[in-house]
């Protein structure tokens, strides 16, 4: 049988759309020592890094073509093993150039490049690792959820066979997905996790499952068998990774158990993260924001509040701004509350932060009972998408108490019981942005943390 050989007038094997003569041949005829991916991109040459990103595509998906395509016609049992390897390395290859897209800031039409990939090898597992880079892209470089959710469409669960697919899987499709089919995606991801940060996440973003159905013993129960792992094998956890998963399970199982010394060495370990140079600004933000939340519930009022101003500073973090809103709700300074409320565009937030804006909001005009603004606040409520039991009853709590406050006159205010609904709400209410991140959402945070 004749070996594949690329022919310079055939498509290049990219997805540029290309002529071969026209695209990758010319550096793929002539590397030399100079071509070197990662200088171009310290030298911020991102154009020339693309192209050899695009050029490495092209180089292995001849291999792909000349040896894996017929070796899984000839010996299927070699040929799928020579694939899970191709499929891992084309999937750095394609890593790497959505980051010189994203980083450099480059006009490129990535879904019509990965469409045109589609047509050059015709294998199952192939397409479905494009299906998750498309879906990638609109959900964590555009931001776009619901041209994600249409990509998966067609998509069950169960066909899904890599682990980050299933968690991209369970992130999009996490609204429309029953609780049994999450709780049986996340026992499928336990079961495959192929390291003990993996598998402590799992463990952890189940019991949230469990916690946002109300059933606070069983999520308590997870989140103790994850946190009995991680300290059993406490000298496993020596990357910056590890402390970010480490640093939310002690964060959250902290409030959850109301234990301070699991909140004590949340700090640590975001602390750790902060330490670590390679971390970009966004990650150091998000460490920030979690760090200063840490402090709140620490009662160390004064270092979340400086945790939160460095994390606005950077980038200007919208959950930190909410942060700062709630703690001065909390101190009565609420004209600074409703200040830094006001300076956030609700439209630009993503769904679990609009869930914090809108409860931190409805708090503040509960304690400060202008009737001007509850009207807007209780429809911006109404409107808001809320699938957990947990969240919808605090949704439903908060409506309920403003329109008490909003049909009782100023004479019955001091007997109304407002004090008493509003005790109770400070019982509850702890900003908990992106709660159900305990999974996937980690990962989005670190493919803008790490390089």
């Amino acid at each position: 049988m004749k070996k594949f050989t690329l022919e310079k007038n055939a498509q290049c094997l990219c997805g540029s759309g290309k002529r071969y003569r026209n695209c990758c041949w010319d550096i793929l005829s002539n590397i030399t020592k100079d071509m070197n991916f990662q200088r171009e991109i310290d030298n911020k040459n991102f154009d020339k890094a693309f192209k050899l990103s695009l050029a490495d595509l092209t180089r292995y998906m001849i291999y792909v073509k000349r040896d894996t395509e017929p070796m899984l016609l000839n010996n299927p049992i070699l040929g799928e093993y020579t694939l899970e390897i191709d499929l891992k390395a084309l999937g750095e290859i394609i890593n790497k150039t959505l980051f010189v897209i994203k980083t450099g800031n480059l006009n490129v039409n990535f879904i019509s490049m990965l469409h045109n990939l589609s047509n050059v090898f015709y294998n199952q597992k192939w397409h479905q690792l494009l299906t998750y880079y498309k879906a990638v892209w609109y959900y964590l470089y555009q931001n776009d959820i619901k041209n994600a959710a249409v990509i998966l469409s067609g998509i069950s669960y169960k066909e899904i066979y890599d682990v980050q697919f299933l968690q991209l899987y369970l992130d999009v499709k996490n609204d429309e997905l029953s609780f049994s089919d999450k709780i049986e995606i996340n026992d499928i991801l336990i079961e495959k996790a192929d390291n003990l940060t993996s598998e402590i996440q799992y463990m952890a973003a189940k019991g949230i499952e469990f916690f946002l159905i109300g059933d606070l013993e069983k999520a308590k129960e997870l989140f103790n068998e994850a946190i009995l792992l991680a300290e059993k094998n406490i000298n496993h956890f020596k990357k910056t990774y590890d402390y970010f998963i480490l640093a939310g399970l002690y964060n959250i199982a902290g409030k959850m158990f109301d234990n301070m010394g699991y909140i004590e060495k949340a700090v640590n370990y975001y602390t750790k993260i902060l330490e670590d140079e390679n971390v970009t600004q966004k990650g150091i933000s998000n460490a920030y924001s979690r760090l200063g939340d840490a402090y709140f519930h620490l009662k160390n009022q004064e270092k979340a509040l400086e945790c939160y101003e460095k994390s606005v500073e950077i980038d200007g973090n919208a959950v930190s701004k909410i942060f700062i809103a709630h703690l001065f709700t909390v101190n009565e300074e609420f004209e600074s509350a409703s200040e830094i409320l006001d300076s956030i565009d609700f439209n630009k937030l993503e769904d679990k932060e609009k869930i914090d804006f809108m409860f931190n909001y409805a708090e503040l005009i509960l304690h400060t009972k202008k009737k001007d603004g509850i009207e807007n606040i209780l429809i911006k409520l109404k409107e808001l998408n809320v699938t957990s039991k947990y969240f919808n009853d605090k949704k439903n709590e908060f409506i309920i108490n403003l329109q008490e406050v909003l049909h009782l006159s100023k004479d019955d205010d001091k007997d109304s019981g407002v004090k008493k609904v509003l005790r109770k709400i400070n019982n509850y209410f702890i900003l908990e942005p992106n709660i159900a991140g305990i999974g996937i959402n980690i990962n989005q945070i670190f493919k803008d943390i790490l390089k």
